[in-house]
């Protein structure tokens, strides 16, 4: 029975945290265990688990005494998350650079969705492909601890670039979503400069066009 209510609770979490970053559930609203215990029809501990998962992960947030809430992505917020990242991910692309031997297939296979993304027009699938890219990358790195840290993350990368895709209004695809080949090219020269100084610029410009237009919807 603990197996059953632990994979209850797992896929409640999966549900609640899509609802979360596809912006059915909206930053600051309430969660309240026994509506949600209602609308799922499963018991109040499932819930109780699934939204402590989704406090691990950053979405929810517990402000004094109103319960569980949609966290509210802020300019700061997004700052911190980008310093993490950034860290993160320079630290696996300078780990790429001194390793002998890297298969390359799985960045190639991102980069080529990406590319048909792009042909297309959809933001949605070139923003999964990118963070497809992203991940594969940090694999690759071989580092199982920066990996996790990295996944631990991913949530809330999701969900500042969904609410940037609504603030813009734009089913356009992200013109940065280029630098990626520039990025696989010069990982795969081996040339540990060019290829952090890139990550780090590419990420960098993400960062401050989320801080930008979050400051620009908070003034409205």
């Amino acid at each position: 029975m603990e197996e059953l209510g632990r994979s209850a609770s797992d896929e409640l979490a999966d549900r609640l945290a899509a609802s979360i970053i596809n912006g059915e559930l909206k930053p600051g609203e309430r969660l309240v265990e026994a509506d949600l215990a209602a609308q799922f029809d499963v018991s109040r501990g499932p819930v109780r688990s699934a939204l402590s998962t989704l406090r691990r992960l950053g979405l929810v947030e517990l402000p004094s005494k109103r319960g569980m809430v949609v966290v509210t992505l802020t300019p700061s917020a997004v700052r911190d998350l980008y310093e993490v990242r950034i860290a993160l991910e320079r630290a696996a692309v300078e780990r790429l650079t001194r390793t002998p031997h890297v298969e390359w297939s799985s960045l190639r296979e991102r980069l080529k969705e990406l590319e048909d993304a792009d042909r297309s027009g959809s933001s949605v699938n070139a923003a999964h492909s990118s963070l497809g890219f992203h991940r594969n990358l940090c694999a690759l790195a071989g580092n199982d601890r920066l990996l996790r840290a990295w996944e631990a993350h991913s949530a809330l990368i999701k969900l500042a670039i969904r609410m940037r895709q609504a603030a813009e209004e734009s089913t356009a695809v992200d013109p940065r979503l280029h630098d990626h080949r520039a990025l696989l090219d010069t990982l795969m020269s081996k040339d540990p400069t060019p290829a952090v100084g890139m990550m780090v610029s590419h990420l960098e410009e993400i960062r401050d066009d989320l801080v930008r237009i979050l400051e620009a919807s908070a003034e409205r």
